[in-house]
């Protein structure tokens, strides 16, 4: 389940630059959105990341130059009884929906 997390956990804040919140519920297909349950949905709340078994907390955002819908940021997760942090670049795509680029991998997720 960790690397669920990881790979999901870039998924993020509210960017600054951004003239769209970030806040909202995102899947990881507009099919899944319409599902009562999904363990790739990610619920952000401000700087809180909620996934179905675990949590991440975005700090320390960091503006990229040349970038103006997205972020780097620390992350710091929990669940599933462990702890870890890691860094990711966490933004929104042209059609609002979440990008989170992470240690070589991307994701991204769909506006519910």
């Amino acid at each position: 389940m960790r690397w669920i997390v990881i790979f999901l956990a870039a998924i993020a804040i509210s960017t600054p630059a951004s003239s769209q919140s970030i806040n909202g519920i995102y899947d990881i297909s507009p099919e899944a959105c319409t599902r009562e349950m999904s363990d790739g949905r990610v619920n952000v709340q401000g700087n809180n990341l909620g996934f179905w078994e675990s949590a991440c907390q975005l700090t320390n955002p960091t503006t990229v130059r040349g970038m103006q819908a997205g972020a780097l940021f620390d992350l710091q997760c929990s669940g599933e009884g462990e702890e870890w942090s890691l860094r990711a670049l966490v933004g929104l795509d042209y059609d609002g929906g979440l990008i989170i680029y992470n240690d070589g991998g991307m994701s991204k997720y769909f506006r519910c």
